[in-house]
């Protein structure tokens, strides 16, 4: 795995929320601890007051230990987990010809980049290849639609199944029809872009579920 493709794992977790929820702990028992210096005065008030700021310290000591422990396995798993999208190619041509000028993850297959290019090293006219693995988790006919303003392909276990990629009156969603066993399945997204606004969108249905984006829960990057 070579440096720019593990540049682009990102680790998605908000730190500002971690420290929210230290913050709000600490304003809890110290607002305690004030309201039992202040309100017991008495010999037994006293000994409740111990026992209670003792019990209140453990329960903050939890508290806290809960929460990074929460953090260390969310990091863990992030950083050494199964790394959820696909390997995209991203080209400085429309014809996915040479060297790739980007490697990396996408988690999601739902892009509108407009008139921007995806990438500082890319110009505005470019091409991407998508590879993986999509997992499906029941056995079913499923409809794959690709909402895009330029050509694509779209490949299942190496059989095209969305072909627009000379269709210059295509039509802005196509789509295409396939059985898919429970299991892993290999899948391959082409798209090239040369005009207009830049934009390209992966959806899926079936006799389960109803159109949707295919989520990145769904797809890995390629195996071997």
């Amino acid at each position: 795995m070579n440096e720019d493709y593990k540049s682009e794992i990102e680790l998605k977790y908000d730190a500002s929320e971690i420290k929210e929820v230290f913050e709000k702990t600490g304003e809890f028992l110290e607002t305690t601890r004030k309201f039992l210096k202040t309100r017991l005065t008495t010999s037994k008030e006293r000994v409740r007051k111990k026992k209670a700021t003792k019990i209140l310290t453990v329960c903050g000591i939890l508290i806290v230990s809960f929460i990074i422990i929460l953090f260390l396995i969310n990091l863990g798993i992030k950083i050494f987990g199964p790394k959820h999208g696909l390997l995209a190619h991203y080209y400085d041509n429309i014809n996915l010809k040479g060297p790739a000028a980007v490697e990396k993850i996408d988690g999601k297959i739902d892009f509108g980049w407009g008139r921007s290019s995806p990438h500082p090293s890319i110009t505005d006219k470019f091409s991407v290849r998508w590879e993986g693995e999509l997992k499906i988790d029941k056995s079913d006919h499923y409809t794959f639609y690709i909402n895009s303003d330029e050509g694509t392909k779209l490949f299942l276990d190496d059989k095209m199944i969305i072909d627009t990629w000379l269709n210059k009156n295509r039509p802005v969603e196509n789509s295409g029809e396939l059985y898919l066993e429970e299991g892993k399945h290999k899948i391959k997204l082409e798209y090239f872009f040369n005009q207009r606004h830049a934009h390209i969108k992966l959806l899926w249905s079936s006799g389960s579920f109803k159109k949707r984006t295919v989520k990145s829960k769904f797809l890995t990057p390629p195996s071997d």
